[in-house]
């Protein structure tokens, strides 16, 4: 007995081991420049804010809210909504900006969404997200329709011991850009970057510039969750550092595109 304790606890020690040499490899060296960090994303400097609690629903369309340092929630129910250069706080388990489906047209810019380990989705929806600082969350965004995901910090993911961490996750959507992102997911679950078809087609997908890292695999697309289409994926430019199991785990799918894409330490090409 004692000698099966000492072996389980050596074969334990060896995996947490290997499991650190496996997470993010992103935090071994600074950002090239040009990659969207903690200094060229969410709020500008000199931004004046006006402090607000509670949760904010949008109605009307064409509504532009800025300028806001909230601790709530935000639900928007109209097309052609606005948030920018504001600081969002999570108040809320669920999603602390939910876009209504049905409703086109939003754009979130240089803002800072903070989840404090207690949320689930920084934003469940879709439209465009520029140049903004989103951490604590175990999810940074749930997109499920067509999205420009460009110049964005998504890091720090956070939440109890059932998450499944992903810096984007989309499970069913198309007509998606993710360009010039730093996507981080500092645990060993999940990914930065997860796609699947469970509810919808995930097609036109163009995945380019972009440095990613972590999870069980830093990317996984799986085709296998319904018989819904899943093509026209390119997947470009990108520097990698290692999940916990590799790059990428495709599960049979081949993007049809794949080029330039190289590690983040060693500029050696990834293969898909």
């Amino acid at each position: 007995m004692d000698f099966l304790k000492t072996t389980l606890l050596a074969a334990a020690m060896a995996l947490a081991i290997a499991g650190s040499d496996a997470l993010p490899q992103a935090f071994a060296q600074a950002a090239p420049a040009g990659y969207p960090d903690e200094t060229n994303t969410g709020v500008p400097p000199g931004t004046t804010l006006s402090k607000q609690t509670g949760t904010i629903e949008i109605s009307t369309d064409g509504t532009v809210l800025e300028g806001v340092d909230l601790v709530g929630n935000i639900v928007v129910k109209a097309n052609d909504v606005t948030i920018r250069n504001s600081r969002i706080e999570s108040a809320t388990p669920y999603h602390l900006i939910y876009v209504i489906d049905g409703n086109t047209g939003f754009r979130l810019e240089d803002s800072e969404l903070i989840g404090n380990g207690t949320t689930v989705n920084g934003v469940l929806g879709y439209g465009a997200f520029l140049r903004n600082n989103i951490h604590g969350f175990e999810n940074g965004l749930n997109i499920w329709g067509p999205a420009r995901v460009e110049g964005n910090f998504i890091h720090e993911l956070a939440g109890g011991p059932q998450a499944h961490f992903d810096a984007i996750e989309c499970n069913g959507g198309s007509d998606v850009q993710i360009l010039n992102n730093t996507l981080t997911n500092e645990n060993a679950d999940t990914s930065a970057l997860m796609l699947n078809n469970e509810f919808g087609a995930l097609e036109n997908w163009v995945i380019d510039g972009n440095r990613m890292t972590g999870g069980g695999y830093t990317m996984y697309i799986d085709p296998r969750k319904t018989d819904k289409p899943v093509g026209n994926i390119r997947i470009t430019n990108n520097r990698w550092g290692k999940g916990f199991y590799g790059y990428n785990a495709f599960y049979g799918y081949m993007p049809d595109e794949w080029s330039g894409n190289v590690d983040d330490v060693t500029g050696a090409p990834v293969a898909p």
